[in-house]
């Protein structure tokens, strides 16, 4: 199974998932194999990824069953939704104990999950990428929670925080927080009072109590003292906000934005532990390595020798070294039959690059693509 870009989608190649409109509703069913009219449908809805099935990569079990999450993002859209209108006219009238039900059921599920690792490059619309950011961060932040022992009130308040952390997005004009071309100074100081508009506004409907608003006003904050909107440094950063500055940025930077393309896990786990004890909390960036798959099944990597190969599965314990099968030698020759390389027993093999796919691999802009993802990260993070 691979995760590919829809413009490398070819005629007979079969979708490994599902594929649902931001409504919930399935566009196309896992099994569907893709002709001229189903790669249209593809673009109209602007689905900008899809799983395809390979015959190489395990399909790997999603980490909130599709219903679970669907129920997450049709409660938010319609929170959201209200909310916005709401506050527009100066009352507040939503349900805060829908909400907190709604956390609830989140961590209960993920508390009952027994996956090790995360695969959280998803499918999604283009619209629905506020919605689709909500309930990822959410998923990483309520799991480090977990792995760091946070007390079950406590992830509660992180939760209920993480799933309205950016609703303060409603109120930015769409020009701006839509905008695909460089930010202006204006633009992005108006695009960074997302955090006070939706803190302001979330503890004034009583949606959040000030534990939640806390997190919810701070999770753009960095351990150095150079986030916003207090500047927040060091110890003076509690743990609940340590744990959403880390998701927030994990999710966006593996996520599409309209002004800069995902990167791949890998390079954003990268640029963390990069900054880790600076910009973020250690030991969170820690626990994060062994929550998420660095390598998603089905990712297409080049090892130091110059071969290339197809990701099959992930250890927690070897984050950084997956089983695959190798499918060019080092010379780029395609191999046949191709063989299975487990690196965590091989010393001298280890990956240097990762893509969605094969081809991927060689395209000459890849690093200028992956420094503008990390370059928006320091402008808005």
């Amino acid at each position: 199974m691979q995760l590919i870009p829809t413009a490398e989608v070819k005629e007979g190649m079969c979708l490994a998932r599902e594929v649902r409109d931001d409504r919930g509703r399935i566009l196309l069913a896992r099994g569907q194999r893709m002709t001229d009219s189903v790669m249209g449908r593809l673009n109209r809805f602007r689905v900008e990824r899809v799983y395809i099935r390979d015959g190489y990569g395990e399909e790997s079990p999603e980490l909130l069953r599709a219903e679970m999450k669907l129920h997450c993002e049709e409660v938010l859209r319609d929170s959201f939704k209200s909310f916005h209108e709401e506050a527009k006219k100066k009352r507040y009238a939503l349900d805060a104990h829908a909400m907190q039900s709604l956390t609830e059921s989140v961590i209960a599920a993920l508390m009952s999950n027994r996956d090790p690792l995360v695969m959280l490059l998803d499918v999604s619309t283009a619209s629905d990428r506020l919605l689709n950011h909500s309930v990822s961060a959410t998923i990483l932040a309520i799991l480090l929670g977990k792995a760091l022992r946070v007390s079950p009130d406590m992830l509660n308040h992180l939760g209920t925080a993480m799933m309205f952390h950016d609703i303060g997005f409603m109120f930015i004009p769409e020009e701006i927080s839509g905008k695909t071309g460089t930010l202006t100074p204006s633009e992005v100081k108006t695009l960074k009072s997302h955090v006070t508009l939706g803190a302001a506004h979330l503890v004034r409907a009583s949606m959040v109590n000030k534990i939640a608003g806390n997190i919810v006003l701070h999770h753009h904050e960095m351990m150095d003292g150079t986030g916003y909107p207090d500047c927040v440094k060091g110890e003076s950063m509690s743990q609940l906000c340590r744990i959403a500055a880390v998701a927030e940025v994990y999710d966006s930077l593996t996520s599409p934005r309209p002004y800069a393309a995902p990167v791949m896990p890998d390079v954003a786990i990268s640029y963390l532990l990069k900054n880790a004890g600076t910009l973020f909390a250690r030991e969170v960036v820690t626990s994060l390595c062994h929550i998420v798959a660095l390598y998603p099944t089905g990712t297409a990597v080049q090892l130091n020798t110059g071969e290339t190969g197809v990701v099959l599965t992930n250890r927690p314990q070897s984050p950084f070294r997956p089983a695959l099968r190798l499918m060019t030698d080092y010379r780029g020759k395609t191999l046949t039959p191709t063989p299975v390389y487990d690196l965590a027993r091989d010393g001298m093999r280890y990956i240097v690059r990762s893509a969605l796919t094969l081809s991927e691999l060689a395209t000459p802009n890849a690093r200028t693509i992956k420094d503008q993802a990390i370059d928006s990260v320091h402008l808005l993070c």
